[in-house]
């Protein structure tokens, strides 16, 4: 995901350029469409990047197991400089060369970042029977979905419920 910034490097500081996009990029687990927006501000020093991008993963449900797409969003908010000036840190996420600034790295990041950690396929996912298994989105069963362990039995007699 490459930007044409060499204008923009030439103007003066506080000169802005914004951009739509719509791509796909390779990354670790597949090509993914990313779309959104980057706006550029020129610093004394290189670019300021702020961009907001959309972009889905399919993800294993965690409580139903079933696999389904999973949206999310990615905020970029960092400054960088072209190639040749100075660096303050090694980590930089961002790289202009030869006019172009690319976001790859930077996607890739975000995208592990932002991508969510314990997905679920709808905010009323009822997940799976502990007792048989099944699906409860798809079906109802019959078990009682009580599952309990022997070694506690003696203690789950005593419980006010009998549970």
């Amino acid at each position: 995901m490459h930007v044409n910034v060499s204008h923009l490097l030439k103007e003066p500081s506080g000169a802005v350029r914004a951009y739509e996009v719509a791509e796909r990029v390779a990354l670790e687990d597949g090509p993914h469409e990313v779309r959104g927006s980057v706006k550029l501000f020129r610093t004394d020093r290189g670019l300021w990047v702020t961009a907001t991008l959309e972009s889905s993963a399919r993800r294993t449900c965690s409580r139903c197991l079933e696999e389904s797409a999973q949206p999310f969003e990615m905020v970029i908010d960092e400054e960088t400089q072209p190639d040749d000036a100075v660096m303050e840190s090694d980590g930089e996420r961002l790289k202009i060369d030869d006019g172009a600034l690319d976001l790859t790295e930077a996607v890739r990041q975000y995208f592990e970042i932002a991508a969510p950690m314990k997905a679920v396929c709808s905010p009323d996912c009822k997940g799976i029977c502990i007792g048989c298994g099944a699906n409860l989105n798809d079906t109802t069963c019959g078990c009682g979905g009580v599952a309990r362990d022997p070694k506690w039995g003696a203690l789950l007699e005593l419980a006010p419920s009998g549970r």
